[in-house]
């Protein structure tokens, strides 16, 4: 805890916004949000007067009280942001309204299903928009429903629902990687993506209109801004494979490096998720490591003008991250990267426990519903193995030519991963792929060629005639990409599924693997494999014989 003052702050506040999701609603409904708002401000003062009075004379206690202010400011947190998303209109009542498309829609049977946010209800213009799941039913007749885009303004009236409950057969699923049998809360995830009510809306009752986004936040606009840019890229992508927009390689290309995933088939996502490489498809670590990369070439390493050069790296980063939407797991990326490229700066090791707690503390503190999500879970704790298992395993195995030592790499760091992600990709999953390893060694190097080509193609996209070929390589390389996996895939047992898990148990495998971390740190044998003095002293043994 010494070596990293931050993580139990991290966990501190993680506390605190477990309580405050389990407690908010009963307690808030005796008191009031406002009143209970207002005690948990009083609790928090209280809290770090005392922390202060102490401070010189018993810092135990000192040490309890911050320790507290911190597990009240969670609760807090939560509070205002389950308010934030309560439902709000009577169930059941049409209700007139502006509203703003903030998704490409999706056909779904009769149904086109979108996002949108409602910016004025029943003639008021709202202060804050509202996010609403809709269902607009197709009329195939006029077709005007084609004319739907992101960034459309709609009016529609229709009746607003609380959100509903997962059904696993429905067309609602976010994702076919949920199985029946999975853990997954629909209602859960739609809050932790900030939504508060679902619509159904019929064909006759919507139009198209210019609407306003003053209601909008300059963040929201920002993002809007950036995802119908992001739109025009991949459409620009298109024109220039001469491919359609549901062409499965150019799809992978957009969702791996532009994080637009509405294109890709549910085919292809089952295909990734029971080969173990659905991470390829979200945006995270792995692609800004890689662009890191790309930038640190092209800006070079000099140590007379480094903070110069990491300015402009992580301003380019930020620039990315915005442009792909901003979801969890490349922001907690970014943030990690910021921290590293200052440790760089400040000739400081930036990659430890206590950078990933710091980055986890900015996420939750500016989104705390981000707990519940699926990728803030799974990326913390990929990165978090990481950090705790990588060295200990590439010191197992001493290996002398550069290219074994990459290989060995690339494995610990994917079973390291696969140690902290299992049991929840289990849990929430209902599967687990048993070829990861040799999924990885497919993916990365794949995902790296796209990768760096999709920079060179950004750069000589004004030329066509050079830009032409590298997008047709690109798309091929996807493509490749795809058989790969299908190969991966159909060979015997390469995924189990139907995995029944309950949440005390994946507590207990996580307390396990702890104890088991805890003894294997403790242990003196720590000897590293040495593969070729281990066979030249087994043949000596051999030969004396």
């Amino acid at each position: 805890m010494l070596r990293n003052p931050l993580l139990p702050i991290a966990i501190v506040l993680i506390l605190g916004i477990v309580v405050g999701d389990a407690t908010g609603d009963a307690i808030g409904a005796a008191l009031g949000s406002w009143g209970l708002l207002m005690v948990l401000t009083l609790l928090i003062a209280l809290s770090v007067a005392v922390a202060l009075l102490l401070n010189s004379r018993h810092k135990m206690g000192s040490s309890v009280a911050v320790y507290l202010a911190i597990f009240f400011f969670g609760v807090a947190l939560m509070v205002k942001t389950a308010d934030s998303l309560r439902f709000t209109f009577d169930e059941g009542q049409p209700v007139d309204y502006e509203a703003v498309v903030m998704s490409e829609p999706k056909v779904a049977g009769k149904t086109l299903r979108c996002d949108l946010s409602l910016i004025k209800v029943n003639g008021r213009m709202l202060r804050r928009p509202i996010k609403v799941k809709a269902a607009i039913l197709r009329d195939t007749v006029s077709n005007d429903w084609r004319h739907i885009h992101l960034g459309s303004g709609i009016a529609a009236a229709s009746p607003m629902e609380p959100l509903h409950a997962f059904r696993p057969n429905s067309s609602t699923r976010p994702n076919s990687n949920f199985q029946s049998n999975s853990n997954f809360d629909y209602v859960r995830w739609l809050r932790v993506h900030g939504f508060s009510a679902q619509t159904f809306i019929y064909y006759s009752d919507w139009e198209l209109r210019r609407v306003s986004l003053q209601p909008l936040s300059r963040f929201e606009r920002l993002r809007l801004r950036a995802m119908l840019f992001r739109d025009r890229l991949v459409n620009r992508f298109v024109q220039m494979t001469s491919s359609s927009a549901d062409d499965q390689g150019t799809a992978i290309i957009a969702s791996m490096v532009l994080g637009d995933r509405h294109t890709v088939s549910r085919q292809t996502k089952d295909l990734y998720s029971a080969t173990g490489a659905s991470h390829v498809l979200a945006l995270s670590g792995l692609h800004l490591g890689i662009i890191y990369t790309v930038l640190t070439l092209l800006f070079g390493r000099r140590r007379r003008h480094e903070w110069l050069s990491q300015a402009l790296i992580l301003s380019a980063i930020w620039g990315y991250v915005v442009l792909v939407g901003m979801g969890t797991s490349i922001m907690r990326s970014a943030v990690m990267l910021s921290i590293f490229s200052l440790c760089q700066v400040l000739h400081r090791d930036g990659a430890s426990v206590n950078t990933l707690s710091f980055a986890a503390i900015c996420l939750l503190v500016a989104s705390p519903m981000s707990l519940w999500d699926i990728s803030f879970q799974l990326s913390f704790l990929a990165v978090l193995a990481i950090a705790v298992y990588y060295r200990p395993m590439y010191r197992l195995l001493r290996l002398k030519t550069r290219v074994g030592r990459s290989v060995w790499g690339m494995l610990a760091i994917s079973v390291a991963a696969q140690l902290g992600t299992a049991p929840v990709v289990a849990y929430y999953f209902g599967r687990f792929s048993t070829y990861f390893l040799l999924t990885n060694l497919i993916v990365i190097p794949f995902a790296t060629v796209i990768i760096y080509g999709s920079v060179v193609l950004a750069v000589l996209s004004s030329w066509s005639v050079v830009a032409m070929p590298v997008a047709h390589l690109l798309t091929t390389l996807a493509r490749w990409l795809n058989a790969s996996l299908g190969w991966v895939a159909t060979l015997p047992g390469a995924s189990i599924s139907d995995i029944k898990m309950s949440l005390p148990q994946v507590y207990l495998i996580y307390i396990a693997l702890f104890c088991l971390t805890v003894a294997f740190a403790r242990f003196p044998f720590r000897r590293p494999f040495n593969v070729r003095e281990d066979i030249r002293k087994r043949h000596r043994e051999l030969m004396e014989k």
